[in-house]
């Protein structure tokens, strides 16, 4: 949920951070980008990373269609796979799937241009039975020598389209690339969880709320940065009469400019609605511009609608992804402070093996997808681990300049 005031605030934000140009044409097109990139990173702090590519590609097809530069009915087969009322003629052969056979029957009745595709499909199966099977199927489309004569004059989007029915497995794979091409890399890669971000977007009317997912407690995150911006943070937790007991922390904190943390709001929905109104009530003129109200909670239909559009929402999972977890680990405490980072003796040495501990980290991370497969018992490396692990090897290496402890190390990070 979001407020209009929030998207006006947002094109005013981009309006002040394009790079101006005295040429009117470019200058809309530096706006263009520059808000469509603001709205991603913004939206993209408050929806689970499952959700992410989602969005980007919504974002991509919105602006496609609103130029012309795509077709609805493309979107409509890519999203639903076609309707239509006839039955679909006998496959071609017993390795087509009946779902595949039929949603290329139905592609061929939406547009002139794909006129007959499901009988071309029949009459070039071997290269469609090579597409079936590899594992890198639009690589095989997209190459000139092996790509179907049938897909000559289609566009990428339409590529997807025939992959769709072909192999759906690889659908977001493919959706990504194309969105790569159409907005840049930068749309399929979720900027990392900023808090400090989210508090400059912030003001003292406006919550902040972490959406919840489980595993996840941003409580250690936001008591650091408090911390370091030197506010006393006032934490209850809600549920059955803590109500009363929440109203005067945050009359206290507003008075006196602290902040206040409400955990679990999901646990007291009967007390969302008083929430909802004292927000509501609230004199800007009465309410010091250092304080901050903090809210987590697990989704829930029962939050209040007018809080999720006025506040700053935010998620804090584990990103997906090699790339995007390491990148996340070199965000966390303490390894993105230089006097931590450049403060080793042995500096090479550290900032090779730091390496190898975040790629350790990101890839029990992405192990978590297949649970306890692999593993004598189940077991996450959490981000407490990588940093104790990350300050006992500066330790070592202090310690032993001469002779690095590998040994040690290792069995110290992986063992124990």
């Amino acid at each position: 949920q979001y407020s209009l005031p929030f998207f006006v605030g947002l094109f005013l934000s981009a309006i002040d951070k394009a790079e101006p140009n005295d040429d009117l044409e470019q200058r809309i097109v530096i706006l263009n980008d520059t808000f469509r990139y603001t709205l991603y990173c913004n939206i993209c702090r408050s929806l689970f990373e499952k959700h992410k590519t989602l969005f980007s590609f919504l974002l991509c097809m919105r602006g496609l269609l609103a130029t012309g530069d795509e077709d609805f009915a493309d979107y409509r087969f890519l999203l639903t796979g076609g309707v239509s009322l006839e039955d679909p003629p006998p496959k071609p052969a017993e390795w087509v799937p009946e779902r595949c056979w039929g949603e290329l029957f139905r592609l061929s009745k939406i547009h002139e241009r794909y006129d007959n595709f499901h009988h071309k499909f029949a009459e070039d199966l071997g290269i469609w039975r090579k597409v079936y099977d590899d594992s890198a199927p639009m690589k095989i489309l997209k190459d000139l020598q092996t790509r179907p004569a049938m897909l000559d004059g289609l566009n990428a989007l339409q590529d997807v389209m025939v992959l769709r029915c072909i192999r759906p497995d690889r659908v977001v794979p493919a959706v990504m690339e194309f969105i790569t091409q159409k907005l840049g890399e930068k749309f399929v890669t979720p900027p990392p969880f900023d808090l400090a971000g989210s508090y400059a977007d912030s003001n003292s009317m406006s919550p902040l709320i972490f959406i919840l997912s489980p595993g996840a407690d941003p409580g250690s995150t936001l008591y650091k940065f408090a911390s370091e911006k030197n506010k006393e943070v006032a934490s209850i937790s809600l549920g059955q009469g803590q109500g009363p007991k929440a109203e005067k922390l945050m009359d206290r904190a507003r008075e006196d400019g602290t902040w206040v943390l409400l955990q679990n709001c999901h646990l007291a929905t009967s007390w969302m609605p008083r929430l909802e109104r004292l927000l509501e009530e609230a004199d800007p003129k009465k309410t010091s511009q250092g304080f901050r109200l903090w809210l987590t909670s697990y989704p829930s239909n029962k939050f209040p609608v007018t809080i999720l559009q006025n506040g700053v929402k935010m998620t804090n999972e584990p990103p997906q992804g090699l790339r995007a977890n390491m990148t996340g680990s070199y965000l966390m405490d303490p390894l993105p402070k230089e006097e931590f980072f450049e403060a080793c003796t042995s500096p090479k040495a550290f900032k090779r093996l730091v390496f190898n501990l975040c790629f350790f980290h990101a890839v029990i991370q992405e192990r978590r997808l297949f649970g306890p497969l692999g593993w004598n018992i189940r077991y996450e490396f959490t981000e407490n681990d990588l940093r104790i692990s990350a300050r006992q090897l500066q330790m070592f290496l202090d310690d032993y300049p001469d002779d690095v402890p590998i040994k040690a190390q290792q069995y110290l990070t992986g063992e124990c």
